[in-house]
């Protein structure tokens, strides 16, 4: 059992690792991935300490006996930063209070950290250093518990995000309260059994390692999870606005059938929102409204060029279908693309 245990813990540290990498690679380095990145590590960090336990390790290796207990005080306001952040909360020098528990069990477990290898076993493998563990442990839940709390308060922050956004963050919600409600009741029956709770903790630790490396995958697909969603001013709004007109007649990305405002905002390295608003409040159309108009420019000056097809001229200008392209030619120019044709060659 401890073979396989420790197999999960290095390849759940490996990659974790490997995806805190991925982010800061592909999305930049900007207040979002750095926050998420730091969670991977730190849970990987813990892994690592599991996988040297559960090799038996600790006299090679003793330099990371006892890390996860301070570095698990990480997990809940790293997550609460992450969405906090995510959903347009504005950094502030408090913010570093969250790391207060943090800070304060290192300080007390420092002169535990400065011991040999020999001394350390000594002290985990005794009655003293079960009882501390399980305070820590117990801990470490109150701790969690009071974040995941924290944070379903703070959901309401920001009133424009999507409701797909919301149905994201209820669904991290309801996972790791399920979490935190197995691993209470294990805290409860080991405490009535008064047992070690070993692996009650690490399937805790591997539950939230599984859940924050697959939720890293979601959001890696989409080019706006590791957006900032702050508010844009006036001058940054015309600047984006300037950068979108310049974008679409110079590359012309109009002209693929399902161009999409998720693919323009990747393309110029905005978000969807700023985006919209843009288009709402300085270019005074839609998204849609606005890509239409573009490509009817460009039907005309296929119909009137060339001898294509209606059909033709329709996939060359963006357009899905014919009917599609019949149907918003005349909502802009009264007439069907042949009658257009025929009336402008005569």
């Amino acid at each position: 059992m401890t073979n396989l245990l420790s197999i999960i813990s290095i390849a759940l540290a490996f990659h974790g690792a490997s995806l805190a990498i991925l982010i800061i690679l592909t999305k930049g380095a900007n207040r979002l991935t750095l926050i998420y990145s730091s969670l991977l590590i730190v849970l990987s960090i813990i892994f690592v300490e599991y996988f040297i336990s559960y090799s038996g390790l600790e006299k090679i290796i003793p330099h990371l006996i006892a890390v996860k207990i301070p570095l698990l005080m990480l997990v809940g306001p790293l997550y609460f930063l992450w969405i906090f952040y995510r959903l347009g909360g504005e950094a502030k020098i408090s913010d570093a209070l969250h790391a207060v528990p943090f800070l304060i069990i290192v300080l007390f477990l420092a002169p535990f950290y400065i011991l040999s290898a020999e001394e350390k076993i000594s002290i985990s493998s005794s009655e003293n250093g079960f009882l501390i563990r399980n305070f820590y442990l117990i801990s470490t839940f109150l701790h969690l518990l009071f974040y995941i709390t924290y944070t379903k308060h703070y959901r309401g922050l920001n009133q424009n995000h999507k409701l797909k956004e919301k149905n994201l963050l209820d669904q991290l919600h309801i996972g790791f309260s399920l979490l935190l409600l197995l691993f209470g009741g294990a805290i409860v029956y080991s405490m009535i059994g008064n047992s070690e709770l070993g692996l009650s903790r690490f399937f805790f630790v591997f539950g939230l390692g599984i859940g924050i490396n697959a939720l890293a995958y979601f959001l890696l697909k989409s080019p706006n999870n590791f957006v900032i969603k702050r508010q844009i001013n006036d001058q940054e709004l015309n600047m984006l606005a300037t950068r979108v007109r310049k974008y679409l007649e110079s590359e012309k990305p109009y002209l693929s059938k399902g161009f999409s405002k998720a693919e323009l905002s990747e393309a110029l390295n905005s978000n969807e929102n700023y985006i919209s608003k843009a288009f709402n409040e300085v270019l005074k159309q839609s998204f849609t409204s606005y890509i239409n108009e573009l490509r009817i420019e460009e039907a005309k000056r296929l119909l009137l060029n060339n001898n294509e097809k209606i059909y033709a001229v329709a996939l060359d200008s963006g357009f899905a279908s014919k009917n599609s392209f019949n149907r918003v030619f005349k909502q802009h120019t009264m007439y069907t693309p042949a009658e257009y044709r025929n009336l402008h060659k005569e």
